[in-house]
């Protein structure tokens, strides 16, 4: 069967699947698969009727899979998953999510695939007001770095903006910064997320997106890429601080929380890539819920 590769033009026919249905991880929304079709990685899709369908290649392995095809008829059963990775030639669904799982028994499910947890790949959701007041004694570490951040930086001029083309310029340059001062240019894993945050920044307005910048002195030290995932949630795609300022990155992200508190329940940061210290990262901040990522391999 034949896929086209995914490229900005496509956006209105994807954009009106999601949507049309509540997807809960970041791999299911339009501007991640134009970003991260720039390396390491090859997204194609087809529409047939009411279903999307996107495959997925990665060339260090040459291994293709397939997402969870999005029907806006009716939910696709086990069978119907079976049939559908037959016809394509696969044998393999990433990114399920634990709400589509629940939808049929686990029997139902073991008929046709092996089910496992891609644990690196969940998401985490936060509460975005929680994470805008900071209240209660588990954030007690958190208040206390913001607190010296501001003793430390109260002489400077501190300030967030909304990201414009200038803006955008900048959060270019830190990102090429950040990952100079990181001093591993080899890791392949990170060259990738380099190359779709600038290509996520260079197609910005194209892709919808909507991002924050922090200034200590009319110089840029932090940035947010985000984008609106459901009626509930937004998405932070990337998020850098530069090193060296004590309280920096729990005072962006407090800022980040009161900026978007008022336009969602949940934030979600996206998934730890299976790091430890992403992932000790991520739980410091005291998610409500993690959004767990099952692949289905056909039996």
């Amino acid at each position: 069967m034949e896929y086209k590769k995914i490229e900005v033009e496509d956006k209105g026919i994807i954009q009106e699947f999601y949507n049309k249905t509540t997807q809960w991880f970041s791999e299911y929304t339009f501007s991640t698969h134009v970003a991260w079709n720039t390396g390491g990685y090859e997204y194609r899709y087809r529409v047939e009727e009411d279903t999307l369908f996107i495959i997925v290649e990665k060339f260090s392995t040459g291994r293709t899979a397939m997402l969870k095809p999005i029907c806006l008829k009716r939910e696709l059963t086990p069978k119907d998953l079976s049939v559908i990775a037959a016809r394509n030639g696969i044998d393999l669904f990433l990114c399920i999510d634990q709400h589509q799982l629940e939808v049929f028994s686990r029997d139902e499910w073991e008929q046709f695939f092996e089910i496992g947890e891609d644990g690196g790949w969940g998401n985490y959701y936060y509460l975005s007001r929680e994470l805008a007041e900071l209240k209660g004694s588990k954030f007690s570490k958190k208040r206390n770095l913001i607190k010296q951040f501001k003793a430390e930086y109260s002489g400077d001029r501190v300030e967030v903006r909304h990201c414009s083309e200038a803006l955008i310029k900048d959060c270019v340059k830190l990102n090429e910064q950040w990952y100079k001062e990181k001093g591993d240019c080899d890791n392949k894993m990170i060259n990738r997320e380099a190359s779709a945050l600038k290509t996520s920044l260079n197609e910005f307005k194209s892709l919808g997106l909507s991002g924050i910048g922090l200034f200590i002195n009319d110089e840029l030290k932090a940035f947010a890429i985000y984008e609106r995932m459901n009626d509930e949630a937004i998405v932070v795609h990337f998020e850098k601080a530069v090193r060296g300022y004590k309280g920096l990155p729990q005072y962006f992200i407090n800022r980040t929380a009161e900026i978007v508190s008022d336009k969602c329940k949940y934030i979600n940061r996206e998934g730890d890539m299976d790091d430890g210290g992403l992932r000790q990262a991520k739980q410091s901040n005291k998610p409500v819920f993690i959004e767990r990522s099952y692949r289905l391999r056909l039996k």
